[in-house]
């Protein structure tokens, strides 16, 4: 505004995360927040119902923590790989506002394996690495420089932690860095199994000025309860 600009000013909105490929089919984990699934959700289940015969429901129209088989295609969403090639479409199966969690599917068969997946719970004070495209983090000068965070600028790394609080819960918590921009990353044990989705948030028990030192995560293994056995490797 300054130079001379006038309002209303339009920019074109982006950006980048992270989903976990859980098996061979192509299907993905990654946050609910993501999808931006507001007003596209709304527009969609209208637009669909209006066309759809009466006897055919809109499988967006059960999409909040029920998941559809049938899914619907996300033609605004692109998934790359490590190294930005693309693997295709890919549509919505299911979506959870509770535990801030979306399930994708691609379109095509994935070109590259899945991530293995632990098959029981992680247990407090265990180590796990959180993966991740940070654009920046929330530590303080000192503490990026001490690890290194200063080089993490849109490429994937990793944060180190523990696991501080109880695992009986759909979600627990890392001291993993909080940086903003790893949301959807993948939590692995130290044998690089899959246990959990980095799903942000903080911990809003704690006072605000704490909020991000712990990191929160939405327990894979309990997912097992909510998502049809369709979704996991044989």
């Amino acid at each position: 505004m300054a130079a001379g600009g006038q309002l209303p000013y339009e920019t074109t909105h982006g950006g980048i995360a992270t989903a976990a490929l859980i098996n061979e089919t192509g299907y993905l984990l990654t946050n609910q927040h993501l999808i931006s699934a507001g007003a596209w959700f709304a527009k969609n289940v209208s637009n669909q119902a209006a066309s759809a015969p009466e006897d055919v429901q809109s499988p967006l129209a059960s999409f909040d923590g029920t998941f559809s088989q049938a899914g619907s295609l996300l033609p605004h969403a692109e998934i790359l790989t490590a190294d930005h090639r693309r693997l295709g479409n890919v549509s919505l199966h299911y979506l959870d506002r509770a535990l801030n969690l979306a399930v994708l599917k691609l379109v095509e068969p994935p070109m590259i394996k899945p991530l293995p997946l632990r098959k029981g719970p992680v247990g407090r004070h265990e180590r796990i690495w959180q993966w991740g495209y940070p654009p920046h983090t929330a530590r303080s000068a000192s503490f990026r420089a001490f690890l290194g965070y200063e080089d993490a600028r849109g490429h994937p790394t990793y944060s180190p932690g523990l696991v501080v609080s109880q695992t009986d819960a759909k979600h627990w918590f890392t001291d993993a860095d909080a940086a903003f921009g790893s949301s959807g990353g993948a939590v692995l044990d130290d044998q690089g199994r899959l246990v959990g989705v980095r799903c942000g948030g903080g911990a809003r028990a704690l006072p605000q000025t704490d909020w991000f030192r712990y990191t929160r995560t939405t327990d894979v293994y309990a997912l097992r309860d909510r998502l049809p056995a369709e979704v996991w490797p044989a």
